[in-house]
């Protein structure tokens, strides 16, 4: 029976005894979880939270930054049975080490996507996929003693993305680029996105290296022979204006040239986009006047079935056979899918519809009157037929193309089963065969037939309508860094779908 009440009375004392020593354990646990909280954050320090309060710990495996922001967070990393911090991360107190982390850290995340930063070895032509912003990995690859007034710095030029991305890569060492696209609006970025780089850079081989055979075959595909169109013009004395009208297949299409009042050896093209008439625009207003001031003649262009084309398109379905597209119907652009012609032995394209009576009307300007220079400029839909114009003209000297197309690899318009209404974007039949790098590609190694073609595209990064953000940096990016000849992207810090009447004229006069 003793034995028995001794055997009780221990029970009773483990009964009560374990839980009090848990509790206490626990408690204890709470102490050391507070006491070190508050020897390790650092108060009024908001770069890693925005109460005021950072802790800095470092992953001991590679090296990198994690920082926490509150009490609640750093419970998370706190092992309440060892009553330390979990590996592999221990706190950093040491202020000129923190200084260090915080600078690589910024840059990290400041310019990586998708927690990688990614930077291209000018060199090997390689992609170097960064995952964490160890110091020791950054500098192999960025410039010696970058301080966070560096970084700081570059904040300052966030909305301007030309001096943005300049001033990034003042960061990185020689030999080495840091590639970035804008965290923000409308970002899509995977890491097949970079494989475009490797990709571009086959393309523009190929395209050098079979630049005659490519050029004759878009001239063929593209025209459509000079007998099937009659041009003729009409003359506003009072105006010094022309009317020009391409006569074709029954259809008539008419442009502009508004004459200079001087002698003058230099012309503009001007093309209209979706948006209607030239004259509807401010920048082509602004645009027409300067040149005219500086001795230009001006030819403007609208799209077909825009504008003063709005107007009844025959379309040639097949031999000696039309179908009339009505007014509301030729500016719906997908019914130009039923397009069947034949040159000789060859199938034109449907989208020698978009361009072909510029061509002829250009042509004719060209053939009767000397031009020493000329340039041409398109928006939107526009600057993507300037850009098929000119690889129909060689005797253009400047391409200048805004917010007018993007390789369908990086747009997300060109989805195959979505149906964006212009099949000059998408037609497959086309860029199947001739992807847009090849179009550019040979649009500016045309300058080994005219020594002045150069290729300009311009794009707002947060535009509205189309081409905006991650594809137009991703394409300078590739143009950047394959070293493409006669190529330039230029980047507005804009959400307009416009013009810039002195971006166009600073790139004429350079």
């Amino acid at each position: 029976m003793k034995k028995l009440n001794k055997l009780t009375s221990y029970l009773i004392v483990v009964f009560f005894t374990v839980p009090l020593l848990l509790f206490l354990n626990d408690k204890y646990a709470e102490y050391v979880f507070e006491n070190l909280y508050e020897e390790i954050v650092f108060e009024g320090d908001y770069f890693g939270s925005k109460n005021g309060t950072t802790i800095y710990l470092e992953n001991t495996k590679n090296n990198s930054l994690r920082t926490i922001g509150s009490k609640e967070e750093f419970r998370e990393f706190f092992d309440f049975v060892t009553r330390k911090i979990s590996p592999p991360y221990k706190p950093i107190l040491n202020i000129n080490k923190i200084n260090t982390f915080k600078t690589y850290t910024e840059i990290f995340s400041r310019f990586s996507i998708d927690n990688k930063l990614y930077i291209y070895s000018l060199e090997t032509k390689e992609l170097i996929s960064l995952k964490n912003n160890s110091p020791n990995l950054l500098s192999m690859y960025l410039k010696e003693n970058i301080t966070l007034t560096d970084v700081d710095a570059i904040k300052n030029n966030k909305f301007n993305y030309i001096s943005h991305l300049d001033e990034i890569n003042k960061l990185a060492k020689n030999g080495f680029k840091i590639i970035y696209a804008p965290i923000g609006r409308d970002l899509r970025i995977e890491d097949e996105y970079f494989d475009f780089i490797i990709f571009s850079g086959n393309e523009y081989s190929e395209s050098k290296k079979n630049f005659d055979k490519i050029f004759s075959e878009l001239n063929n595909i593209l025209k459509i022979p000079e007998f099937e169109s009659e041009v003729t013009r009409e003359i506003n004395s009072q105006s010094n204006e022309h009317t020009y009208t391409s006569n074709l297949f029954g259809s008539e299409y008419k442009a502009n040239l508004y004459k200079s009042y001087n002698e003058t050896s230099c012309l503009k093209i001007y093309h209209q986009g979706h948006g209607g008439d030239p004259t509807s625009f401010k920048y082509f207003n602004t645009l027409k006047n300067s040149w005219l001031e500086n001795s230009c003649d001006v030819l403007d262009f609208t799209m077909i079935g825009y504008g003063r084309n709005n107007t009844k398109v025959n379309l040639p379905i097949g031999q000696d056979a039309f179908m009339a597209l009505p007014p509301k119907l030729s500016k719906i652009h997908k019914n130009y899918k039923s397009f069947n012609y034949r040159n000789n032995e060859v199938s034109v394209s449907p989208l020698a519809m978009f361009t072909i009576n510029q061509y002829f009307i250009l042509k004719d300007i060209i053939d009767t009157n000397q031009y020493d220079n000329i340039d041409a400029v398109g928006i939107s839909g526009g600057g993507l037929n300037i850009i098929f114009l000119s690889l129909l003209i060689p005797e253009i000297d400047n391409v200048i193309s805004v917010n007018g197309s993007s390789p369908i690899d990086l747009d997300p318009y060109y989805d195959r089963d979505y149906d964006y209404g212009e099949i000059e974007y998408y037609l497959t039949d086309f860029y199947d065969e001739y992807s847009y790098w090849k179009v550019y590609f040979i649009s500016s190694l045309m300058n080994k037939i005219n020594e002045n073609r150069q290729l300009h595209m311009i794009y707002s990064v947060f535009d509205y309508c189309c081409f905006d953000s991650p594809d137009a940096i991703m394409l300078k990016n590739a143009m950047d860094f394959i070293e493409v000849e006669n190529i330039f992207i230029y980047l507005n810090n804009s959400d307009k779908h416009e013009i810039f009447p002195d971006q166009i004229q600073e790139i004429e006069s350079s």
